[in-house]
């Protein structure tokens, strides 16, 4: 799941088949840079013509899966009655609207942009909503359990429903925790080159 090193069976044959569209929408808008219309807008990027539909489900799916996953490295997301609605809205192929679990995406950087990387997902309280952040393919996202009563300074930049997406760039020495988890790599990096040298 999500990379090729954390990999776990979670779902049958004809299940990954279905949700594998989604992927697949995906990787052609971004990855192949097919779908989509990209500008840069000072710190921002603005995507402009996606599937909202397509888009959507597939990040439902990532949080659905982390929800039920038995991987210690996923042990903080821990969905409760949100795991089956998840589940019956993957299964009846309904995105909800861009609120309902709705996730701001920031794209951090050093230097120049963090390369190919993930961090295990962390948990925090904000008003009535849980927030999970994970950092998948060097890119932050933040997903708001259940969504509601955010202020439209946040859901503004989630993905919408007429296919407009904002992705934010940010200095990673700007967002604390991130931050930290960096140093600490670092310094753990530091200290086992230390080791063997």
């Amino acid at each position: 799941m999500l990379q090729k090193g954390i990999r776990e069976h979670l779902l049958c044959e004809k299940c990954e088949t279905y949700l594998s569209r989604y992927e697949g929408y995906f990787k052609r808008a971004f990855l192949d840079g097919g779908i989509g219309e990209m500008a840069e807008d000072g710190r921002c990027l603005r995507i402009r013509g996606l599937d909202y539909k397509s888009i959507k489900l597939l990040f439902l799916s990532i949080l659905w899966r982390m929800g039920v996953s038995s991987l210690k490295f996923f042990r903080q997301v821990k969905l409760g009655p949100h795991q089956e609605k998840l589940r019956m809205m993957l299964m009846m192929d309904d995105p909800g609207v861009p609120t309902d679990y709705g996730f701001l995406t920031v794209a951090p950087f050093l230097e120049r942009q963090l390369g190919n990387w993930i961090t295990p997902p962390d948990s925090e309280c904000f008003g009535a909503n849980r927030l999970y952040r994970i950092v998948m393919g060097g890119v932050l996202f933040i997903f708001f359990v259940p969504g509601r009563d955010l202020p439209s300074k946040i859901t503004g930049l989630f993905l919408q429903a007429d296919g407009h997406w904002i992705i934010v760039r940010e200095k990673v020495e700007n967002i604390e925790f991130l931050y930290r988890y960096v140093i600490e790599i670092g310094e753990a990096i530091h200290k086992r080159r230390a080791k063997y040298h």
